[in-house]
């Protein structure tokens, strides 16, 4: 089982760096495709417990999402102010949409799956745009890897400290085998990680930010990681699945495998906003 965590997790890192390393449509589309595969997993998981999940409109209003972020040029440094106005406008369209098809279609959906549909939208769709706004971020081709470090290394430290150390649960009735020795090594590798990878960023020129900044985020992103976790397994447990899905051997599906950097993202895009 390790081994083929292994093998897939060193193939999906070799198509991450391929696409990171890729033009701005070529991420764009990149990202766009994983959240739209995200979205249909959440869909279907709770549609095992009975709800009527919009697979049609929910993928349609993430594609206007990012189709929107990108033609308004929501990248670029220029118009990043413009961001909020985008989304409050995409927000807007797809509350009205799920809302007249209600309404058109009462005998059929229900309010709650209207707000299941609009769920997987925002915490699909729009926290998965928080990847490529970071990499279009001055310096964002560098400063992208610290979602991804932050995510991978919690992970990866909360996992062998929580088995070599693990005695006290944290959050049984959600997540069995996290523990408090787990949740502290998580979250202190991922501070030390970050911070040495910001500490050389510094070194090598490529950003001017005091290194405290580098503490806070990672941090702050040890425990947010550790969150979306937690809120994914949640949300699994509720619907009774294992796993989102099967695309990736021994890690699930693609909310499996992001459901800690849906959480990092947007909190280090927001930062480097305020730092940069």
């Amino acid at each position: 089982m390790l081994r083929t965590r292994v093998i897939s997790a060193s193939v999906g890192f070799l198509l991450l760096l391929a696409l990171l390393l890729a033009g701005s449509t070529y991420i764009l589309v990149g990202v766009f495709v994983i959240a739209m595969i995200g979205i249909q997993e959440l869909f279907h998981a709770f549609q095992g417990k009975g709800f009527k999940p919009l697979f049609g409109l929910g993928g349609l209003w993430v594609f206007l999402l990012f189709l929107f972020l990108e033609v308004e040029g929501i990248y670029s440094v220029v118009d990043a102010s413009i961001r909020p106005q985008v989304i409050s406008l995409t927000v807007f369209l797809t509350l009205f949409g799920s809302l007249l098809l209600m309404v058109l279609k009462n005998k059929e959906y229900n309010i709650l799956d209207i707000t299941i549909t609009l769920f997987g939208v925002v915490y699909v769709g729009y926290l998965f745009t928080f990847i490529p706004a970071t990499r279009f971020l001055p310096q964002g081709e560098h400063l992208v890897w610290i979602i991804f470090i932050g995510a991978w290394l919690t992970d990866t430290f909360a996992y062998f400290t929580g088995v070599k150390y693990g005695r006290r649960k944290i959050i049984p009735e959600v997540s069995p085998k996290k523990t408090v020795e787990g949740f502290i090594g998580g979250a202190v590798g991922c501070t030390l990680a970050i911070f040495f990878f910001g500490l050389y960023l510094i070194r090598t020129g490529v950003v001017d930010i005091h290194t405290i900044h580098f503490l806070i985020i990672g941090m702050l992103c040890g425990i947010l990681a550790q969150i979306g976790d937690w809120a994914a397994s949640a949300m699994k447990r509720y619907t009774g699945v294992k796993d989102f899905g099967t695309i990736m051997p021994g890690h699930g599906g693609v909310l499996d495998r992001f459901d800690s950097i849906l959480m990092i993202a947007p909190f280090v895009y927001h930062y480097l906003i305020i730092v940069l």
